[in-house]
Parts: structure tokens; sequence; C-alpha cells
């Protein structure tokens, strides 16, 4: 029998390198002892509303037998299939888009416009940049440009990973990316925003 929930909290508590209040955190492991499923219960916006509903998250995932992460869905099905260095976006209806692989000094991405609107080319495929991830001694992105050297973002890290989240590292940005245009932060690993968890992974 798969082991069930490893600990759960009954006061707000904050989940692991983020700032999100829940209620509940679940965590259940398979027999490898890797994580099958993590699910929040997350209070409502409104406190002072006694019927406004709480929302649950929920990320779950699959994994190699050599505990190499195979893919992570939420609860409508949205997430990431994962196969070698390549990394698939999966939607809702099951269709796998490539949205990333690595190389040697970073990764090669989807390339975004200002609004973040996937850019295509002539045939209606997208278009796939090179981005360059400077990294400090942990290995830890520090700074992600483009091939053109525009610097487009700026990362600090408390101790243990959690982002500064200051604006100043915004400032004077050529063309700024979203938060989740890199995922790879802290240490170089992958930040999982699957499921508004935002947990760090601490896996391949």
């Amino acid at each position: 029998m798969i082991p069930e929930v490893f600990f759960r909290h009954s006061e707000p508590t904050v989940v692991a390198m983020a700032s999100i209040a829940v209620s509940s955190l679940q965590l259940q492991y398979n027999y490898l002892n890797l994580l099958e499923k993590a699910e929040a219960t997350i209070p409502a916006a409104d406190p002072n509303d006694p019927n406004a509903p709480a929302t649950t998250e929920s990320a779950s995932y699959t994994w190699l037998a050599d505990g190499t992460k195979a893919s992570v869905v939420d609860q409508n099905g949205n997430g990431y299939v994962y196969l070698g260095s390549l990394i698939y976006k999966r939607l809702p209806d099951g269709t796998l888009e490539l949205e990333s692989t690595a190389h040697g000094s970073g990764r090669i991405v989807v390339k975004k416009d200002a609004n973040g609107e996937t850019v295509l080319d002539t045939n209606g495929n997208p278009v796939y940049e090179p981005q360059y991830h400077i990294t400090d001694h942990l290995g830890s992105v520090r700074v992600v440009i483009n091939q053109a050297g525009e610097v487009l973002a700026r990362n600090d890290y408390y101790p243990f990973g959690k982002s500064h989240n200051n604006p100043a590292l915004m400032s004077g940005l050529t063309n700024p990316a979203t938060p989740e245009a890199n995922r790879f932060l802290f240490n170089g690993k992958e930040k999982q925003l699957t499921g508004n968890l935002r947990r760090q992974d601490a896996r391949p």
C-alpha cells in the first residue's frame, strides 16, 4: 500500500520557497519515496466573508525507476512532460508542445513577445531562441540573457532558496521575462509552478 498523508498542518503555514498561506498541506509518496502528489487547501481570498470557498490546488508526479521525473500535472491536466533534456508543456486535452531544452549554458526556449504571447514563424510554428544563465558558486541562476546580450531576468535569493521580491531587480531590463519564463533558479533546480504550489524541486 502506498503511504498516504505524511503530515498535515491545521494552522496556516508557508509552502516551501513561496509565500502562499495554506490551511492544509498533504504530501503523498510512492514506494521509492518519491513525491507522488502534493495537495494544498488555500483559504478564501476574503477572510471576512464566511461563505467564500477555499480552493484546492494539487500537483501529481510520475517518475522513472531511476528517480528521474517523467511528468507533473495539476488538477486540470496542465503540466509538463520530461524526456531527457526536452521539456514539453502538457495541455488539458493531452496535447504536448515543446517548451524548452537544455544546452551547455542555459536553455533554448519558445520566444515570447512583449505581451507574453508565443512568436510564430511564417508557417505558424513557434520560434525558439537560446537563453543563457549566469550562475553563482552554488549553481543558482542569477541573470538570464538572450543571444543579443539583453538582460531578461535578475534573481537574488535568501539562504534557503526563496527569491527576493525586489522591484529593483527588474529595473532597466530591456525585455523583462515573466517569472514563469525561467523556472530553473536556486541551485539550478526547477521551481515547481504546476498546481500553484511553487515548491522547489529537490531532484533532477
